[in-house]
């Protein structure tokens, strides 16, 4: 394959000085603060491992089979769940290896589940950041992304209420309430 590189791309394989490139090291940086923010959270997990016997009676016709399950907990509620298998036979004949290899597979694909719950789990907020919110009836579960109102929006609408609105003690509500209204 021959491909041809424009000098313009920035690479950590490049030698040299590289223009136009953006330094995010710089403390002050906004990727500095969303760093900080999204690497402090601390959580406690729950790990357990058992033998999958569900995949194993799917798969009777395959000898040597055994399967992990994998679990992950937070809080006592399950998070996620991860499988995997591995075959004993004579290319893979050691106990223990062909143990930890499932066990292990099991843990990594628990683990990968759940970056995806820990993503919708994680709150985030401060200005001009998508906070989350999860309502939920039951079984269901509600994601709803809130965006605050830009200042231009928030201009207009104080401007509304002045006009519109008549009565000092309403209006004074409505005016402390625009400080905290999303788009929506």
């Amino acid at each position: 394959m021959n491909t041809t590189y424009k000098s313009h791309v920035a690479s950590p394989f490049q030698v040299g000085p590289v223009k136009n490139t953006i330094s995010v090291r710089n403390e002050r940086h906004p990727v500095r603060d969303e760093i900080r923010k999204l690497c402090g959270a601390t959580y406690n997990i729950e790990v357990s491992f058992e033998e999958d016997t569900s995949t194993l009676d799917h798969f009777r016709h395959i000898p040597g089979l055994i399967s992990i399950l994998c679990t992950l907990k937070r809080g006592g509620q399950v998070i996620a769940f991860g499988r995997s298998c591995a075959v004993f036979s004579r290319m893979n004949k050691y106990l223990e290896r062909t143990i930890s290899t499932a066990i292990n597979g099991s843990f990594l694909s628990a683990t990968n589940n759940a970056t995806k719950v820990f993503d919708a789990l994680r709150m985030s907020g401060g200005e001009g950041q998508a906070t989350l919110n999860l309502q939920g009836d039951g079984d269901s579960i509600l994601y709803q992304e809130c965006e605050p109102a830009s200042e231009k929006q928030k201009f207009y609408l104080l401007q509304l209420i002045k006009k519109n609105i008549s009565d000092e003690e309403e209006r004074s509500k409505w005016q402390a309430e625009v400080a905290e209204m999303s788009k929506d």
